[in-house]
């Protein structure tokens, strides 16, 4: 207390003297006012901010007592931490009242659809040269991410969950113009939100939901054909619309459309809210109580009748009642596929495996169940594929098909797949041999038949769906796995199999790199609690980002765009998709000191770079694309420039937020500095009062230099109130 008090009342130590304001100069004298210890303990706290700020005139000293005090209660309402971080200035949570809740909800709906539609249908409307396509697009965009909105934050209870749906979205439904993609993309990155958990579901929950992703991408609709799409049907369809030939629309491609639309959302609902734990602590699904034939069976029936009874729309199909078995059965392969696949992951989530006596009889069933449900594939696509007259050699097609379908039954009823046994793995160079030998026969055969543009996507689908399945069967023993919906790799390879099995696996690459970026994206958001001092590309996300870049110029060349434009457009659409998923932000080590100000810089231009590279490198690409299609030049820069300044914005935000923290703290320090909680430019008021010795400096980040100077900070703003505002003055501080 002795070294108080000769801080506050010795000029020479507590600061230089003030001749134009001598009445500030506090006396000793008024410590004989004080008769109790703890009072004249607080009374020399309370002058100590005073005196160290007594010669500063560019803030008021009762805004400097009020910033301090709600830092210091800010530290307070978090038990155990001592550190003032410039990075977490979340908000302890507080109960709030509903109203204000359920106001922010549908501000944060309205906002999201807004902006969703008009970013949308600006990026769609360049690039397909029709504003009714664009408005199409941006409607059908906009309604998905509403409607996935909703729904995760319904279920989860979480609004940050729904946001990363919304935006998932917003993401993948724009630069696609597809609805599937968007509400795949948006289930991906609201349940990879972490941490998360779910209410009780009801049975009627799921089938809800897909009827009404359902009804609204029907709803939605153009009567103008799309030009990328090969059956001249835009964004209608559903999955497989509008970039490949795939099963969805081998009869009509409306009902065929909304089926899938309506089957796939559901299932992967389904899927990701069973491997999601509940907020009552119960399992998510009891063993057994699920039967996936039982289910298989139903959804195959009522997809194989009602197609049998559609497919007779198109003028191009002869007998229509020999289509619809193909689709049913491919509809219930998928069904049962997903739902085998999360039961042995539900029953052995830490890589526990079976008794060695039995996984013999288990590899001989995985084999034989493959090889029939190929032979049946093989039979019923190529029976299917027969009665249209658009298709040339129909069988090929079924053969590649069919093989597909058998590597992904053969995986999913592998006994190793769940804790393979000690054996020597052959290295990798054995998994991409067969997974090359796969790729180039399904890719040849598929090509024979849809063409060297499709084939070889086909061929790429199926060739990783091997090299997983091996790696995945050659792991070391007793490896853990985390959730399945949390790992990039694994969600992905999970769509590309169900997606696959039911729309064509060409479009099932399309959508598991979907899917499994989503997931990465939103777990990249939800674990950034650290800044970012350097950045790094990963592989995986680099290698998905360049499999996208290839999709995205496989299916302009679709869209009958010039062979000569398509390397600069998969050329820009890779960097933009290989930095958007690729890059990281390294947090900074425990054995490297840095200022509280330089960890600033740093995560600032990790921010900063990861937001002008994506914007810039969406905007060339969508202004390439754009003037590839016969248009002037000054139209390929207006599109470029729109497009930068919205959805290329947007996206390279929502990239920068995952790889730095540098977003969330220019939000929270704006929306502190409006309420008058804290200044605008905070670190210089932090590194301020370093230097007067009310903070000290321990490693990247603050702290109060006397525990009681925090407490009595914190009390005197809790007295006083958070809302309170600066006595008026005569002058202004100069």
């Amino acid at each position: 207390m002795a070294m108080l008090a000769d801080t506050v009342y010795n000029a020479a130590t507590g600061g230089k003297p003030d001749p134009e304001n001598s009445e500030r100069q506090p006396d000793p004298d008024e410590l004989l006012a004080f008769t109790e210890v703890k009072a004249v303990e607080q009374h020399l706290l309370d002058s100590y901010v005073e005196v160290r700020f007594r010669d500063e005139h560019r803030w008021y000293p009762e805004e400097i007592d009020r910033w301090l005090g709600f830092l210091a209660s800010a530290l307070s309402a978090r038990p155990n931490s001592a550190d003032l971080t410039w990075w977490d200035l979340r908000p302890a949570p507080t109960a709030k009242r509903g109203g204000h809740r359920l106001w922010a909800y549908l501000a944060a709906l309205a906002g999201i659809a807004i902006w969703t539609f008009l970013s949308a249908a600006i990026f769609n409307g360049w690039i397909y040269q029709q504003l009714e396509l664009g408005l199409v697009a941006g409607g059908r965009v906009a309604a998905a991410a509403a409607i996935c909105f909703v729904s995760i934050a319904a279920l989860t209870r979480n609004p940050r969950a729904g946001l990363l749906a919304a935006l998932g979205a917003y993401i993948a439904g724009t630069v696609s113009a597809s609805y599937d993609l968007a509400v795949g993309a948006a289930i991906a990155g609201g349940f990879a939100w972490r941490p998360l958990a779910v209410r009780r579901p009801q049975w009627w929950h799921f089938p809800a939901f897909a009827c009404v992703v359902a009804t609204a991408g029907a709803f939605i609709q153009a009567t103008t054909p799309s030009t990328g799409s090969l059956t001249g049907t835009p964004w209608t369809q559903g999955f497989g619309a509008g970039f490949v030939d795939g099963w969805a629309s081998r009869g009509d491609e409306i009902v065929n459309g909304w089926l899938l639309s309506a089957l796939v959302a559901g299932l992967l609902l389904w899927s990701v809210v069973r491997l999601t734990p509940r907020e009552d602590g119960a399992a998510p699904t009891r063993p057994g109580h699920v039967r996936p034939i039982a289910c298989a069976v139903i959804a195959g029936l009522l997809v194989g009748i009602l197609d049998s009874l559609t497919d007779d729309a198109r003028p191009d199909v002869t007998d229509g009642w020999r289509i619809g078995p193909a689709d049913g059965w491919a509809v219930g392969i998928a069904v049962w596929c997903a739902m085998t696949w999360l039961a042995a992951w539900r029953a052995h989530p830490a890589g526990q495996g079976i008794p060695l006596y039995e996984r013999k009889r288990k590899v001989w069933r995985a084999w034989f169940t493959a090889a029939v449900v190929g032979v049946v594939t093989l039979g019923l696509n190529g029976m299917g594929y027969s009665a249209r007259a658009d298709m040339s050699n129909p069988w090929t097609r079924a053969v590649a098909e069919a093989l597909g379908v058998a590597v992904a039954i053969w995986f999913v009823q592998h006994p190793d797949r769940l804790a393979p046994l000690h054996r020597n793995a052959g290295g990798r160079f054995g998994i991409w041999t067969c997974a090359l030998l796969l790729a180039v026969v399904t890719g040849g055969l598929d090509a024979w038949s849809a063409g060297w543009t499709r084939g070889p996507i086909t061929g790429l689908s199926t060739g990783l769906i091997v090299a997983y399945a091996l790696h995945t069967l050659r792991r070391r023993p007793g490896a853990t796995r985390g959730s399945l919906f949390v790992s990039p790799l694994d969600a992905g390879m999970f769509a590309i199999v169900v997606v696959g099995i039911a729309a064509g696996f060409a479009y099932g690459l399309m959508f598991g790199v979907t899917f499994g970026l989503a997931v990465q994206v939103s777990r990249d958001v939800s674990r950034r609690q650290f800044p970012s001092h350097s950045r790094g590309l990963t592989w995986l996300g680099t290698l998905g980002g360049a499999i996208l870049g290839v999709v995205v110029a496989v299916a302009a060349g679709f869209s009958g765009i010039p062979a000569g434009w398509l390397i600069p457009i998969a050329l820009t659409s890779g960097v933009a998709a290989a930095i958007a998923f690729g890059a990281e932000g390294h947090a900074l080590p425990g054995d490297l000191v840095m200022s509280p100000q330089r960890l600033l810089h740093q995560d600032r231009r990790t921010f900063l770079a990861a937001l002008m590279i994506i914007a810039v490198a969406v905007g060339l690409a969508a202004g390439i694309r754009t003037a590839a299609q016969d248009t002037a030049a000054y139209v390929g820069v207006v599109a470029a420039l729109s497009t930068t300044f919205t959805y290329g914005a947007t996206a390279g935000l929502l990239i920068a937020v995952a790889q730095s923290r540098y977003g969330a703290y220019s939000l929270w320090r704006l929306i502190y500095a409006m309420q008058g909680k804290l200044p605008w430019r905070m670190m210089t008021f932090l590194n301020e009062a370093y230097d007067r010795g009310i903070l000290r400096q321990n490693g990247p980040s603050f702290q109060f230099r006397h525990q009681f100077l925090q407490e009595r900070l914190a009390e005197r703003y809790a007295r006083s109130g958070p809302d309170r505002v600066a006595a008026p003055r005569d002058a202004c501080p100069q």
